[in-house]
């Protein structure tokens, strides 16, 4: 999210940035959040007409915003996009050419400019809550890092409503990324969503798993709402841009990690008070 007060005015305070991976976008607005959800499809979204889930405050966000029907992803995995949703740069342009923990020196080469860096200049207080998975502190200074893995999306929310609330005690506009983990796979193990046992039904195995998943984009419904109902509660909404995205798509067969339409094409959802037509498209 970014905060700032909204107004015409402010289309050329801050440098072009990117908004989503593959989109290089103009100038980002004061006061927004940007929720980022990790492997997600615009297929298992209510408002992008899927009926076999409910995603209410998803929706409810679309409604009040403006929906993008062809945003893809730069590349087809969590860092590399992360780092080019924070950088407007494509892989080979910004360093980070694979998973950033691994041995294999993929970070953001030193030069490149990154978001919280920018904001950070600005004038901003940046933060990122959740998953990270991109950068490296002196590259990406965010001034608040509470990186987790958990699935607790109240817990998640609860700290962006401390961080809004720190930001207004100290009359600062703000940028914050939050990272939900759902409905990403298990980070250790790569298995599961990191449900509770027990799914109450007798599915075959395929099936079972895509019930789990959207077990897990319920979850993130969720922490998106507790998150939008937090900016209302502390007087922010009106001036606050919200951007909700996916870093890459779903982690089943001819989907995640391939160039196929499951994978690139992806959620993309920017409310931005008396510059975003509400329910636009």
């Amino acid at each position: 999210m970014f905060n700032a007060r909204i107004s015409s005015s402010s289309l050329g305070i801050v440098p072009p940035t990117s908004i989503v991976p593959g989109f290089v976008a103009g100038a980002l607005l004061s006061v927004a959040a940007a929720a980022v959800a990790a492997v997600s499809s615009p297929t298992q979204l209510g408002y992008y007409g899927c009926s076999d889930l409910k995603t209410p405050h998803i929706d409810a966000l679309a409604a009040s915003g403006t929906r993008f029907d062809h945003a893809f992803t730069s590349t087809v995995s969590c860092s590399g996009s992360r780092t080019a949703i924070y950088t407007g740069l494509h892989m080979h342009e910004n360093g980070c050419y694979g998973l950033h923990h691994c041995r294999n020196g993929f970070q953001t080469f030193p030069n490149v400019e990154t978001a919280p860096n920018v904001f950070n200049r600005l004038g901003y207080r940046t933060g990122i809550l959740g998953k990270v998975h991109a950068g490296t502190p002196e590259l990406h200074p965010w001034h608040i890092q509470e990186e987790s893995e958990t699935r607790n999306v109240a817990l998640i929310a609860d700290r962006a409503e401390a961080f809004f609330q720190e930001s207004k005690k100290a009359g600062t506009s703000f940028f914050l990324a939050v990272g939900f983990v759902n409905p990403h796979r298990q980070l250790q193990t790569r298995g599961g969503f990191g449900n509770v046992d027990g799914n109450h039904a007798t599915f075959s195995e395929v099936r079972q798993e895509l019930a789990k998943y959207y077990r897990a984009i319920t979850r993130l419904d969720w922490g998106v709402g507790r998150i939008l109902a937090a900016l209302d509660r502390e007087c922010l909404a009106d001036d606050t841009m919200v951007l909700f995205m996916s870093d890459n798509g779903p982690p089943f067969v001819n989907s995640k990690m391939t160039l196929y339409e499951a994978c690139i094409r992806l959620p993309f959802i920017v409310r931005a008070p008396g510059l975003t037509p509400p329910g636009g498209s």
